[in-house]
């Protein structure tokens, strides 16, 4: 991500379909990028995981730049780490 200093605020817009999910996190300088990666994190409710599930495709916005995903097939790793990630107990 250009221009973001290390653990600078940052968030990420993830487009799925016609809904967009704004992820909060921060960016780190990566030496091997030479470049910021960002660390995002998003509450499992928040519809984004529904999304993705069930579409077949998405976009990522970083800085400046776009990427698109496929989705197609996804939905089975999903469904494992749902398993294996369970909600935390209330």
């Amino acid at each position: 991500m250009p221009g973001a200093a290390n653990k600078k605020p940052v968030i990420v817009p993830v487009i799925v379909g016609e809904r967009r999910f704004e992820l909060k996190g921060t960016a780190s300088f990566n030496e091997m990028s030479g470049g910021a990666t960002p660390s995002v994190t998003f509450d499992r409710d928040n519809g984004m995981l529904d999304a993705l599930m069930s579409g077949s495709s998405a976009q990522m916005l970083l800085g400046k730049k776009s990427f698109r995903f496929h989705l197609n097939g996804s939905r089975k790793a999903f469904d494992v780490m749902l398993v294996a990630c369970p909600p935390p107990s209330p």
